[in-house]
């Protein structure tokens, strides 16, 4: 599909890479998770973002995740590829592979090393270069807050013929979601993935979201987004606090063990995060297994 920033809205999870205890990624894991999210109508699915441990991929097992995600959807919903690195000879080689795997887009963090970290100009020619060797639509993953991608450079972003979209994250806050939605919201669709203020985001005018939490509570996040979309402002807040219970549970140290023992605990099998990410502590796994059921969802025993 010549994916367009119109296919990019509502509920599109970023989904985790399930490793075993030797670290290495299970795969037989990771596509019964594609076909959970797909089999309850997400909008999309992103292979290899944060959630996923993007960063902590080599190339290789990227490669097999993109051609694995692509093989279970089959077109049902727009596959996007991560790529988090911090050169563009990399990130090209990452949005190559993305492509020949099959992947609608790819979803681009800007160069993470502090001493890598370009100027603005080099900002818009790491995007431009990506679109021009590889050719694939391009979302700009804005999560750094040491380097985030400031609305100002969106007026020039927006010229690269590829770019369809951003997933506007911890590089901003709902004031730089309003900038970039009046700037460039008619060229590219800006979705929002702050996931403590999504409804916030949601109000402003983000067309949908890329989100951690979407990956844990699918079902009350699609729920959300629908009542959203049909202008039922109490049911969406009423989920905003559900969602509360286990957000605050997981937005700190060791996210990603966080992420997939939130999964976990739902039985569904997301294993655990690749090290240096630490397990959590029998008190930590409780009290995000009593968040869960305050939220209303049933866990694992």
């Amino acid at each position: 599909m010549a994916l367009t920033k119109d296919d990019i809205h509502g509920i599109m999870p970023p989904l985790v890479t399930p490793f075993d205890t030797d670290d290495a990624v299970d795969e037989e894991a990771y596509r019964r998770e594609v076909n959970f999210m797909v089999g309850l109508g997400v909008d999309g699915l992103v292979c290899g973002g944060s959630t996923g441990e993007g960063a902590a991929l080599t190339l290789e097992e990227a490669r097999r995740l993109y051609a694995a995600t692509v093989e279970e959807v089959r077109g049902r919903v727009p596959v996007i590829g991560g790529v988090i690195t911090n050169t563009t000879v990399d990130a090209v080689a990452r949005a190559k592979a993305a492509r020949d795997a099959g992947m609608d887009a790819v979803m681009v963090t800007p160069v993470s090393y502090p001493a890598s970290r370009p100027d603005d100009n080099g900002i818009v020619e790491f995007f431009r270069d990506i679109w021009e060797q590889v050719g694939l639509p391009i979302i700009v993953y804005n999560v750094l807050e040491h380097a985030p991608v400031r609305p100002h450079l969106w007026p020039r972003l927006v010229e690269i013929p590829g770019m369809v979209g951003v997933k506007e994250s911890a590089g901003g806050n709902l004031e730089t979601l309003t900038e970039i939605i009046d700037l460039v919201g008619d060229r590219v669709a800006v979705t929002f993935a702050s996931d403590p203020i999504l409804l916030p985001g949601y109000a402003i005018g983000a067309v949908g979201t890329i989100s951690g939490i979407n990956s844990v509570l699918p079902e009350m996040c699609l729920e959300q987004w629908r009542a959203m979309e049909r202008g039922d402002i109490l049911k969406a807040r009423e989920l905003h606090f559900r969602l509360h219970k286990v957000n605050r549970r997981i937005h700190r140290p060791n996210w990603n063990s966080r992420i997939k023992a939130a999964i976990n605990l739902q039985d569904r099998k997301a294993g655990k995060a690749r090290a240096p990410q630490q397990p959590l502590s029998d008190a930590e796994r409780s009290d995000l297994a009593k968040g869960l059921s305050e939220a209303g969802v049933m866990v694992a025993v």
